[in-house]
């Protein structure tokens, strides 16, 4: 008998000390109170959240320590009038608990309730996030084909323009005001399709090792340039370098410092930090949607206006803005970027008393590169270039560009087309200078493919490929792929004539 006691008490040891365990490191809460409300128990982990440790809540009324949550007092009306219940409670601190509601019942009579609540916050917050990056991606699809064919129309536009202009200025006509409007409005609609596309593709094209420091400062100084904001930076001299396209991340730090800067319409300050950081997996689990690592943090302060709860859940949402004439891309595109360089960003506002926002970028195993800037081109003779692109405008106004350049120019609308005209001038002994293939050709052989047989037909031919698609890693390593240069869409007379230059003086091997 004894020996049954014992093992009973140990038993329950055994029980009370697994109970102990999960209260002190799951984030549950569990309380009672009696039937005037009062609380009898107040234990857990997730008391840290609500700044509460446990007992400190022990013979006060849940309706004074809850006298701002009325759906916390409602709750615990229910179950003070018998009834057994599940909800889900949010407070307006943001925090989400789902609870388990109970009477509490002693020799027939009801003596109080207790409920079992588990903070759920930050799993909500993933799952949203989740079904937000989702949305994203559904987004980006349509909103790369829109820039994609857009970008090529602004191609035409833009280099028609440009011709234009030169012809204005032979004769000295007054409608040269009118073309530089024009061009400015198309260059504006060109940085527009830049952030669609960010948005769209979001992963960098082209990765390497950066050290932030001069990076950040040139980013600020261009973006904060005429402005009535004022800027200070803290960098570590060991920070370290991180992994990425450095014209994207040139692009996340400007549209941060400048959402920093039209937050203070009378001028202010934006502090710009970053510090090394290693995030664990118990840190991963609960707060990060990364893989545990090293880190650069960079954080971005400013002294604005801030921003309410539901203006931060909905700011890395595309096309959602509170500024008149704000296009609503800064934030979604900044997220999209650092979220496809396997970083991830947070906001803390409050209104009134400014904005941080934190960007976590992986850091790098590699030292940052040393430009070397290349040579200029030596100008050579004009000869013959062959011009693929599945779009009229894009060809006729080509043929008059590269024609007025001094080029003899052929077209071709898609691949098949091109190899054809190509092994032609070979036969003849008459081989063009260069070729440009457009990247996308519908229903036909794109540049991409096109470029494998022109190396077959010639080992030596001189490719330029061109597309609206400015993220397609091809543009990016083009030389990866067989090409002498690449030209994104759309893009300038001059753009293009020098392009064309540098790819005709490339020697053959």
């Amino acid at each position: 008998m004894e020996s049954s006691s014992i093992d009973a008490a140990g038993g329950v040891a055994r029980v009370d000390a697994i109970l102990e365990t999960i209260l002190e490191h799951a984030p549950i809460v569990l309380f009672a109170v009696d039937n005037e409300g009062i609380f009898t128990l107040s234990t857990g982990k997730g008391l840290e959240n609500l700044g509460l440790v446990p007992g400190q809540v022990v013979g006060q009324s849940v309706y004074d320590v809850y006298r701002d949550e009325p759906a916390a007092a409602e709750s615990v009306n229910r179950a003070l009038a018998g009834e057994e219940f599940f909800k889900v409670v949010q407070l307006s601190t943001g925090q989400r608990y789902e609870v388990h509601f109970e009477p509490v019942m002693r020799d027939g009579k009801q003596v109080g309730a207790v409920a079992v609540a588990v903070d759920t916050t930050d799993a909500r917050r993933r799952e949203d996030e989740q079904v937000r990056i989702s949305k994203l991606e559904s987004l980006g699809v349509m909103a790369g084909g829109v820039a994609h064919d857009f970008n090529n129309i602004l191609a035409a536009i833009i280099m028609n323009v440009g011709i234009a202009k030169e012809r204005i200025l032979q004769s000295d006509d007054s409608a040269l005001d009118k073309c530089t409007e024009i061009e400015k409005a198309c260059y504006q609609a060109r940085d527009l399709t830049s952030q669609l596309m960010t948005l769209a593709r979001g992963g960098p094209s082209v990765r390497e090792p950066l050290d932030l420091r001069d990076l950040i400062a040139e980013s600020v100084a261009f973006s904060l340039s005429g402005t009535v904001v004022n800027w200070d930076a803290h960098f570590p001299m060991d920070l370290w370098s991180v992994e990425g396209d450095p014209g994207q991340i040139r692009q996340v730090v400007g549209n941060l410092v400048i959402n920093a800067a039209q937050a203070m319409p009378d001028g202010g300050a934006v502090t710009i930090r970053a510090e090394n950081v290693e995030i664990g997996p118990e840190e991963i689990e609960s707060h990060f949607p990364l893989n545990p690592g090293k880190f650069v943090k960079v954080i971005v302060e400013d002294q604005g206006v801030g921003m309410a709860r539901e203006v931060i859940d909905r700011a890395f949402d595309p096309y959602f803005t509170t500024k008149q004439g704000g296009t609503g891309l800064g934030l979604a595109t900044a997220g999209s970027i650092v979220r496809n360089h396997g970083g991830h960003v947070t906001i803390a506002s409050e209104m009134g008393r400014g904005t941080v926002v934190v960007v976590y970028l992986p850091a790098a195993t590699g030292a940052p590169r040393i430009e070397n800037v290349p040579p200029e081109a030596a100008p050579v003779e004009a000869g013959r270039i062959l011009v693929m692109d599945d779009e009229p405008g894009i060809r006729d106004v080509l043929r008059l560009a590269l024609g007025r350049a001094g080029y003899q120019i052929d077209v071709a609308r898609d691949g098949e087309e091109a190899l054809a005209l190509y092994g032609e001038a070979l036969e003849a002994g008459d081989p063009y200078q260069a070729v440009i293939l457009d990247l996308t050709i519908r229903g036909g052989m794109g540049g991409r493919e096109a470029i494998v047989k022109f190396l077959e037909l010639d080992p030596n031919v001189r490719a330029v490929v061109s597309s609206g698609y400015s993220r397609d890693p091809v543009l990016a390593d083009f030389a990866d792929y067989g090409f002498s240069a690449s030209l994104v869409k759309p893009y300038t007379v001059s753009e293009l004539t020098r392009v064309i230059a540098e790819a005709a003086a490339t020697p053959r091997p």
